[in-house]
């Protein structure tokens, strides 16, 4: 019975699973390495301790298919080796043009580049070792995706030794044994094959630019009746449009990974309420990021449209218009985003503002509301225009025009519009042009439910708007003095001869303070130079020595110094 084996599905799990996912070759190499000795011990081809024995796989035991994944892993180990050489050899040159020492370089025996060589001629040996046994021992298809293995290991062999002819002719023989097995593929198997096709063809393109041919002259044929889709296919204008420049095929690849739209949706389930500046600078870096790779493709599409002939023009110019699109409507979802952001803020400004004049706690998170966070009406107005602006110019593209989905987001971005002036006019005094805009915009959104909740926004402006005029025209109407509103019935009506409690508040002095202004030129009499009162005078002579009443002054500060160091006497 013939082996079958998914030869591209086995290597391609290999691959992504032990270290090509993240391009790590030294990883995928001891990986192999491993790998092969387990299978050999499990077939029984491994050596005796003591003595050699030269045990291969041959069509004559070949009786299992790990067989032939055995030689497949042998392909792979080359040129994972190889790869892995080639990543050495740059990374010197790098250290080599920063001016670090050579120290990494290997001191003789062949050079890197050499061995690299060598390990990519050796995968060519496996490979087609693995292409001979399977034509004898597998099935059909295996014969095939083994053959066509090995014309890409040759192909991958010439594109080393600089020999883009033959790497040319290998790696599309290669691709016409692949583009052979779509019959005998099922859903599963297809999309390996056609990435697979897709890898050649960008090989085969990048060695014509070497040769210096045109690739725009490079046009598969069909096989079997299927359709060369050796590029990358987008659909514009009920047209499917094939991509050749291997770089804007590159670049819409990177495209298709980013995941711009799911960042964008998690931002916005977030929180409810402003969303965090660091939120807002992941999201539109992934945008601005999204945004450049499309105008890198744009720009080389357009760089090809200009060297097209007179047959590729219409087929390049439609692969213009469709970049063209794509970067306005990307541009358009920046715009959408930030008109959410400032529309949070917005409304948790109005909610701040409405707490703090009413001395009324807010809504949960207002409280702590930045101050350089407030946003106006106008800012959102601006963003409004911007978008405008960027679906008029879609709107210019051939099939573009008329479009439901782009019609929808101008009467989105117009109902928008209307509705923020009508805020910006009624927080203005403007009232009368207030009214007129809410009534065009909930014209506008009873047509189209593009946009949801702004419906719902707008009655409760118009609302508000009606109630700010009732009371000012009350006010206006009212007579002086203490009158209030009572029902009755249906009419409302003016109650009079009603006391006001409690009465309003009056303004009566508390705590007055009296100064004598007088005070400051009031002279008082001094005391340094007073006569002491005769009293004193005469306590004063009753208590003095007899001995020392006649005694002379020299004599009595003698005596005060001679006992003035003990107990403080003789002190003045």
């Amino acid at each position: 019975m013939p082996i079958s084996l998914d030869l591209l599905f086995t290597l391609k799990e290999t691959q992504l699973q032990h270290g090509l996912r993240a391009e790590n070759y030294a990883r995928y190499h001891q990986y192999l390495s491993n790998r092969v000795a387990t299978l050999r011990r499990q077939l029984k081809l491994s050596n005796d301790k003591k003595k050699f024995l030269h045990r291969e796989v041959t069509a004559t035991n070949a009786t299992d298919a790990r067989h032939l994944v055995l030689l497949a892993l042998y392909a792979e180990r080359c040129w994972a080796e190889a790869e892995s050489i080639l990543e050495t050899i740059a990374t010197v040159k790098r250290q080599e043009t920063a001016g670090a020492s050579k120290g990494n370089a290997p001191a003789g025996g062949i050079p890197p580049k050499e061995q690299y060589r060598k390990r990519l001629n050796k995968a060519v040996v496996w490979a087609q070792k693995l292409s001979d046994v399977s034509a004898a021992v597998a099935d059909p298809r295996t014969q095939i995706e083994a053959k066509g293995y090995s014309f890409e290991a040759v192909g991958r062999c010439a594109l080393s030794h600089g020999r883009f002819a033959d790497a040319r002719d290998a790696f599309k023989q290669a691709r016409d044994f692949y583009i052979t097995l779509q019959p005998q593929s099922n859903e599963s198997q297809w999309p390996i094959v056609m990435a697979k096709v897709g890898e050649l063809d960008d090989r085969v393109v990048y060695c014509m630019e070497c040769l210096g041919e045109d690739p725009m002259s490079y046009r598969p044929t069909q096989h079997g009746g299927v359709a060369a889709q050796f590029a990358v296919t987008v659909k514009w204008n009920r047209r499917n449009l094939n991509i050749f420049n291997v770089k804007v095929k590159d670049t819409l690849r990177e495209v298709q990974q980013s995941e711009w739209a799911a960042v964008k949706q998690r931002a916005l389930e977030a929180a409810a309420g402003p969303i965090p500046i660091g939120t807002q600078a992941k999201v539109l870096e992934v945008l601005d990021r999204t945004m450049g790779l499309y105008n890198d493709a744009l720009s080389h599409a357009r760089t090809d449209l200009r060297s097209a002939s007179d047959s590729q023009r219409q087929e390049q110019q439609l692969l213009v218009h469709y970049l063209t699109y794509h970067v306005a409507l990307l541009s358009l979802e920046r715009t959408k985003f930030m008109l959410e952001v400032f529309e949070r803020r917005y409304r948790s400004t109005v909610d701040a503002l409405r707490s703090t004049a009413g001395g009324v706690k807010g809504a949960k998170g207002v409280k702590d509301f930045p101050l350089s966070q407030y946003a106006s009406p106008l800012e959102v107005i601006r963003l409004c225009d911007a978008g405008l602006e960027t679906v008029a110019e879609m709107c210019l593209l051939p099939g573009v025009g008329g479009n439901d989905e782009v019609e929808s987001w101008e009467q989105a971005l117009t109902s928008t519009k209307l509705y923020y002036s009508a805020e910006a006019n009624r927080v203005a005094g403007d009232r009368s042009v207030a009214s007129t805009q809410y009534a065009k915009a909930k014209s506008i959104l009873t047509s189209s439910s593009s946009v949801e909740g702004l419906a719902r926004r707008v009655d409760e402006g118009l609302l508000s708007l009606s109630a700010e005029n009732a009371l000012q025209s009350f006010q206006q109407n009212a007579t002086p003095g203490a009158k209030f509103l009572v029902d009755s019935l249906d009419t409302p009506a003016v109650a009079s001869a009603v006391t006001k409690f409690p009465p309003d508040y009056q303004a009566v002095p508390c705590k007055p303070v009296f100064v004598d202004i007088a005070a400051t030129y009031v002279d008082y009499p001094g005391t340094a130079n007073a006569a002491p009162p005769p009293e004193a005078k005469k306590n004063a002579s009753a208590h003095q020595d007899p001995q020392q009443a006649g005694a002379p002054e020299g004599d009595q500060g003698a005596q005060g110094k001679k006992w003035g160091w003990g107990w403080g006497w003789g002190k003045k």
